[in-house]
């Protein structure tokens, strides 16, 4: 891959790229360098059938649990058993388990609920050292995922998604064949989705359709100053409303949580993601309720029954999360509707 990236060619590098970060390090500031697309074939989280899960995971209400599983009897283990150690199960080359059959699952969690908070994990080594098998349990604010992977034994288990009001079952994880539903109340529904025999097309064409274009929002103005906090896009007529928090910091001694700091909801719109029109500031400090704290950020849009609403995470004065709703005829012209919190205080902030 480093050869190639210096000879300025685009690469496709098969799972995983690398032994460890350093290594991905080195590759992604060469990519830079050159200006080329360095990107991980991981065929599972660019097919159709991620997509259809993704598309319909609300559908299962709150998730509280995820399995992720792959487990196949590599045909090299047969040989490996009789001592010939071929490059699937030599350490030296970091082929294990996790390595090889692991990272579909690890690609797919991570695609899934995004970076755990905490990691318990365990493997079952061979004699050579390399690592045939192992565990994993993620954890998050709201819920738990597991994932099994094997390259010494099978299993016929599928991977699935534990919501609230529903189960989504995901017949074979690296490359996804069948979604079902099974809802609480005993109704089922398959997703439709388009299959192909070779699923590396789709990863494929994501690979020759992307294109680097540069940095898309940085901070370069008053507005934004201090920083480009998250938000989320709303998307009609062909145009893009991108919402986020523009941060800004008075100079002075200020503790920046009560005082000294601002928080600008702002707007600008793209026809083509590449393109931003100019910065406009819908809400500052100004326009929040005077109980709360410097901390009002990550809008979040959407439209129902003809109106645009906006929901901001926020801290009290008091130190107590809440959710902002403002409401709006228009996509910029919102006042305040709602102040939303837990009966019992749960956690001092709310974002994201």
């Amino acid at each position: 891959s480093i050869t190639m990236i210096n000879y300025g060619k685009h690469v496709l590098c098969e799972k995983p790229v690398c032994s460890n970060r350093e290594e991905l390090d080195i590759l992604i500031k060469a990519a830079k360098e050159q200006g080329v697309v360095f990107m991980e074939a991981m065929k599972n989280v660019h097919s159709p059938g991620f997509h259809a899960m993704m598309d319909n995971l609300y559908k299962i209400g709150t998730v509280r649990r995820a399995t992720i599983q792959y487990c196949q009897y590599s045909s090299r283990y047969d040989k490996f058993k009789k001592g010939i150690i071929e490059n699937a199960f030599n350490p030296k080359l970091s082929n294990g388990a996790l390595m090889d059959i692991g990272s579909y699952c690890i690609h797919f969690l991570a695609s899934l609920f995004g970076k755990p908070e905490k990691i318990l994990a365990d493997s079952l080594f061979l004699e050579n050292g390399v690592d045939g098998a192992g565990s994993v349990i993620a954890s998050y604010d709201d819920k738990q995922a597991e994932i099994i992977y094997s390259k010494i034994t099978d299993s016929k288990l599928p991977t699935q998604i534990q919501g609230e009001n529903g189960c989504m079952i995901i017949e074979q994880c690296p490359i996804i064949k069948k979604i079902t539903i099974y809802y609480r109340n005993g109704e089922t529904e398959e997703l439709q989705f388009d299959k192909r025999d070779n699923p590396m097309i789709y990863e494929t064409k994501d690979f020759i359709n992307y294109t680097y274009t540069g940095i898309f929002l940085s901070p370069d103005c008053d507005l934004d100053k201090d920083g480009v906090y998250s938000g989320s896009a709303f998307v009609e007529d062909d145009t893009m409303y991108l919402y986020y928090t523009g941060n800004t910091m008075e100079d002075g001694d200020f503790d920046f949580t009560y005082e000294g700091r601002g928080s600008n909801t702002t707007l600008v719109t793209s026809k083509d993601g590449i393109t931003a029109s100019a910065k406009k500031c819908l809400l500052t400090s100004a326009d929040y309720p005077h109980t709360l704290s410097c901390h009002v950020r990550d809008p979040k849009v959407f439209k129902e029954n003809g109106k645009y609403y906006i929901v901001l995470g926020a801290r009290t004065r008091n130190d107590v999360g809440c959710v902002l709703l403002y409401e709006a005829e228009d996509k910029e012209h919102f006042r305040f509707k709602q102040y939303i919190t837990s009966e019992k205080p749960f956690g001092y902030m709310w974002e994201c």
